[in-house]
């Protein structure tokens, strides 16, 4: 796996039909241990980091974090594409895996599939389709095309929804879904 993959997964507590969900438990395990868990398989722990809003209603998500030894960074709370490609610079990343907190149950097979796909058609991103079942979303990009879209996205929802950008200027991208 190429060492400058990075799974960025994006995760807050301020949810407004459901407080702190990424915080509850199911069994012993919150959401996002179980998460965790299911991505381990991947081998790739020390390059999965959470980009947490950096605002004081998230420092009790960073210090869970951070107890439990997953890697953290934080930035814009509203503008995700901000705070992605902040992230994704400090870590000098070629390539970019997009999570969200809301999907815990992320199979990492579907995630390693992506990722050979990805890399053997040289993509600028992918993402999964339809047929795949919600919250088993997974996207893939480049840091180039990331770059591109956090310089030329001009609309809040582009901001706000970090690949936005490549679905509306899809003729900009070399783009594919699995």
């Amino acid at each position: 796996m190429n060492q400058k993959t990075f799974i960025i997964i994006q995760a807050r507590l301020g949810s407004s039909r459901l407080k702190e969900k990424v915080l509850k438990k199911i069994g012993k395990f919150t959401l996002l241990e179980i998460m965790m868990i299911r991505l381990s398989f991947l081998n790739m722990n020390s390059n999965i980091y959470f980009a947490i809003p950096n605002n004081a209603q998230n420092d009790k998500l960073n210090n869970f974090l951070k107890e439990k030894n997953f890697n953290v960074l934080r930035g814009s709370e509203n503008n995700v594409l901000k705070r992605y490609y902040n992230v994704a610079k400090k870590l000098k990343a070629d390539h970019v895996v997009r999570l969200t907190s809301d999907c815990p149950l992320i199979d990492f097979k579907i995630v390693r599939k992506m990722l050979r796909y990805y890399h053997n058609n040289s993509f600028d991103y992918i993402h999964t389709d339809k047929s795949i079942a919600e919250g088993l979303d997974c996207e893939i990009f480049n840091f180039k095309s990331l770059e591109k879209a956090y310089k030329n996205s001009k609309n809040k929802s582009e901001k706000e929804h970090v690949s936005l950008y490549f679905k509306n200027n899809f003729s900009k991208f070399k783009i594919g879904q699995i």
